[in-house]
């Protein structure tokens, strides 16, 4: 089945669905149930988790089989649930700016009253959805900066600052992993030193869990973040372990010194105290 997109974009929607779908319908429970979406939708910058916790939150209250996100920029494609014969589309826009389109299937054919309530509550889901494409594209370019030797401290600072502000305000734990290396370069060896941190740089993004986040702060010093569960730190650490010895073996040039430390954020941490903690917290591997 074709779909016929919609253009969802706050302003001019919203006094549409104010009239057609208004807030106060009597049911006791629109407020408390709007409540309930944006706290889930404003807890993760995760793309992926936020259509997530999306999706399941408008089944509690619509019978949806399947979800379909697609970005095109980015070739971002989710989807979640199965397939429907019925389909109802729309285009998301935020100030102005193309946040992707997103799909919603059944077997049965939508209402006119279910449709409104989608878009009452796609509403709720732009300015997020904004923010998670953003902070996907600034890791995304602090990754593609480190590669490059080239340091942007400005994505990191604004990464760490999003991060630690979602762990204070939805009293989840974050952990911050500094890692360093430190080498003795003579004149003639400083490609192949070069080239093994390069190297990690390069392991440590590909292999990492998905739910940390890697920056490299300094040519020398990287930095991991372990959003919302500090449990992970351990297993994060002997991966960070793993890959540092496979290319220890790899690489014939002489061995570089490889440091360690964490730091848990607290409710008075600032992005330079937290890292400050984790530098003073390494020690050798």
């Amino acid at each position: 089945m074709v779909v016929s997109l919609q253009t969802i974009e706050k302003g001019a929607t919203l006094a549409k669905v104010a009239q057609t779908y208004p807030e106060n319908t009597g049911q006791g429970n629109s407020e408390l149930e709007r409540f309930k979406l944006v706290s889930l939708l404003q807890s993760t910058l995760d793309l992926k988790t936020l259509l997530k916790y999306f999706f399941e939150n408008i089944r509690e209250s619509l019978p949806i089989d399947g979800l379909y996100y697609h970005e095109e920029d980015r070739a971002t494609k989710i989807k979640f649930g199965k397939q429907g014969t019925h389909s109802c589309g729309y285009r998301l826009t935020n100030a102005g700016v193309e946040c992707g389109e997103i799909i919603f299937k059944r077997d049965v054919r939508f209402s006119e009253t279910q449709l409104q309530k989608i878009e009452h509550n796609i509403l709720l889901l732009l300015a997020p959805i904004s923010n998670a494409i953003k902070y996907s594209d600034a890791v995304a370019s602090a990754y593609q900066n480190s590669v490059r030797q080239i340091i942007n401290r400005e994505n990191l600072h604004a990464s760490l600052h999003r991060e630690i502000e979602l762990a204070k305000r939805h009293n989840h734990p974050l952990a911050i992993v500094s890692i360093s290396f430190h080498v003795q370069k003579p004149l003639d060896r400083v490609v192949a030193y070069d080239k093994k941190i390069d190297a990690f740089a390069e392991l440590m993004h590909k292999n990492k869990d998905s739910t940390n986040l890697v920056y490299r702060a300094t040519k020398q010093e990287f930095l991991l973040i372990t959003p919302n569960n500090s449990e992970l730190v351990s297993h994060a650490i002997e991966s960070i372990k793993d890959w540092y010895n496979f290319l220890q073996d790899k690489y014939e040039s002489p061995p570089i010194q490889l440091s360690i430390g964490y730091a848990t954020v607290t409710g008075t941490d600032s992005v330079k105290s937290v890292i400050e903690r984790a530098k003073k917290n390494r020690l050798p591997v």
